[in-house]
């Protein structure tokens, strides 16, 4: 890891968590993918199809990742708000795709 990107990071964890398995980086991603999959979606057709199985398979996994980084009680103020505003669209997603996480 160059020390741009472990500087990145420290927006988000305390020292003593950049161990952890936790990626930020990977949750904002897949808000980001989710979003641009739901576009997508509303397409007549296979990719349509492909686009709405994709976009249920990230939401269970956001769910997850979503838990887990709520609970970390070592990031920033900078972090958690991000982490906040995360939380927000990935209850977004769930509120307009509910039969997707029934």
């Amino acid at each position: 890891m160059t020390s741009r990107s472990q500087s990145q990071l420290a927006v988000f964890y305390e020292p003593n968590l950049r161990s952890r398995r936790l990626n930020p980086a990977a949750y904002f991603i897949y808000v980001l993918l989710a979003r641009y999959l739901e576009r997508v979606m509303e397409r007549d057709g296979p990719s349509g199809e492909r686009a709405a199985a994709r976009v249920k398979h990230i939401l269970g996994g956001l769910i997850k990742a979503r838990e887990e980084l709520d609970s970390v009680k070592d990031v920033t103020v900078a972090g958690r708000s991000l982490l906040e505003a995360l939380g927000v669209e990935v209850s977004g997603l769930l509120g307009r795709h509910p039969r997707f996480v029934a």
